[in-house]
């Protein structure tokens, strides 16, 4: 893969914002109509003239970064130079196409990498600190995302910790959930450490095993995994402020339980590992398989048989589609309606050209990054703001809100070819944004499913 090649796959918003950040000319954000690039989240709104000029311009100003059109030269040596608060603003206004807070520019600053990953590492302010450190205990409960992440933090600042986590591998979510179809439904550069970027993934929005292979390879990389207790589960924590400490009891695999203290305790359990299943007559004398999703078996063979999934949430969304094509039949029992997002990325693999740019040309993972930042957070801030003054609360909260609905609504009608009994099953009633929203590709039908039951 060499530049030329390369740029046929770059988000030019993002590829332009880059460029503008590396050489400190601002002016090249003014150098093209404005509604363009505003465009460019769907670039094929965007003229191939326009695009191609783009594209000759970037070859040109990349050379002397990436070595030419042939091919990198040493680019992960290249600092991106430090920019005023007004720059990084400018730019990102720019990226995202629209007005953006200033207020967001601190996030921009800690999420986006662009000093490298030695910018988020703490440091002490005062001296004598560091030489107390061996007073401190941190416990850590649990070894998913967030724990791994605490903990690279903490033994970056020299604080002893330990991690109890009651599986008996690192990855939380990732690590209990295996079932068919299971994805992150948010995109990858987004749901990655910002210290710890990976310029490799295989799709935008990536199955599990590579999830679990992330936070796996994180966790060694900074010395986590060697300081954590796998199959012991923290029964309570208790403060005891005369001490000043925590206790907390330890129940491990096997054997008694045992105490330990600390000076510290973070909670990284996660909210949904718990599985509920409900008590539904004669489900403990079924003779077939019965299962929560998140323990699915390593063994199960579903071809040919009849299978009830019950529940339509972001679980349902993937599983049903994953085993569709093996089984006979699949009944989808519904309780509650769920809006769905039509996502054209959401199965897409990640092409060698994308990991190409996000790994050698300067500052274009960090302004991809904070483009799905934006999107998937402030962007959509309005649309969960309720306004007073709407004469539709009923269906929607806000004209926001009501071109949300507007989109998914037209999504589920196509999806489902105008089947007006079935469309009336599954269309919600309520607001969107009210519930969580799964994501599904465009032009699918919602879950897959051959029927629905409710």
């Amino acid at each position: 893969m060499d530049l030329v090649a390369a740029l046929e796959h770059a988000n030019l918003a993002v590829l332009v914002s880059a460029l503008a950040h590396v050489s400190g000319d601002l002016s090249v954000l003014d150098r093209w109509d404005r509604d363009a690039f505003f465009r460019l989240r769907n670039p094929t709104t965007m003229d191939g003239a326009t695009a191609a000029e783009i594209r000759d311009w970037a070859v040109a100003a990349l050379a002397e970064v990436v070595g030419g059109p042939g091919g990198p030269r040493d680019p992960r040596a290249h600092e991106l130079p430090l920019v005023s608060s007004d720059t990084l603003h400018r730019i990102a206004e720019f990226c995202a196409g629209e007005p953006v807070d200033p207020a967001y520019v601190p996030l921009i600053v800690d999420e986006c990498n662009f000093a490298g990953a030695v910018r988020h590492q703490p440091a002490w302010s005062v001296p004598q600190l560091p030489d107390r450190l061996d007073e401190l205990r941190v416990a850590i409960i649990g070894a998913g995302l967030g724990g791994v992440g605490m903990a690279i933090r903490l033994g970056q600042a020299g604080i002893p910790y330990t991690i109890y986590e009651k599986n008996d591998g690192i990855g939380g979510t990732w690590w209990e959930n295996d079932y068919p179809g299971l994805r992150v439904d948010v995109p990858n550069l987004f749901y990655s450490y910002s210290f710890a970027p990976n310029p490799e993934w295989s799709e935008h929005y990536s199955r599990r095993d590579e999830l679990q292979a992330y936070v796996e390879r994180c966790a060694e990389e900074h010395g986590v995994t060697e300081h954590v207790r796998f199959g012991c589960e923290v029964l309570s924590a208790t403060y005891d402020p005369d001490v000043p400490q925590w206790e907390l009891r330890v129940q491990p695999r096997t054997g008694d339980p045992f105490t330990v203290h600390a000076t510290a305790v973070v909670s990284a359990v996660g909210m949904l590992n718990r599985p509920f299943v409900p008590d539904l007559p004669g489900l403990a004398t079924f003779a077939g398989p019965a299962f929560h999703s998140s323990h699915w078996p390593a063994d199960l063979d579903l071809a040919g048989r009849r299978v009830a999934v019950i529940g339509t949430g972001a679980s349902a969304v993937q599983v049903v589609p994953g085993i569709a094509g093996e089984v006979a039949h699949v009944d989808v029992f519904q309780r509650s309606r769920h809006w769905v997002m039509p996502n054209p990325a959401y199965l897409a693999p990640m092409s060698d050209g994308e990991r190409w740019l996000i790994a050698n040309v300067p500052g274009y993972a960090g302004w991809l990054r904070f483009l799905m930042f934006w999107n998937n957070s402030d962007r959509i801030y309005d649309s969960f703001r309720i306004d007073p003054e709407w004469e539709c609360p009923d269906v929607s909260i806000s004209a926001p809100n009501e071109k949300l609905r507007q989109l998914m609504t037209g999504y589920l009608r196509r999806a489902l070819d105008g089947d007006e009994e079935l469309i009336a099953r599954v269309l919600p009633d309520y607001p969107p944004l009210g519930k969580r929203i799964p994501r599904t590709e465009v032009g699918s039908r919602p879950c897959g499913a051959t029927t629905w039951t409710w």
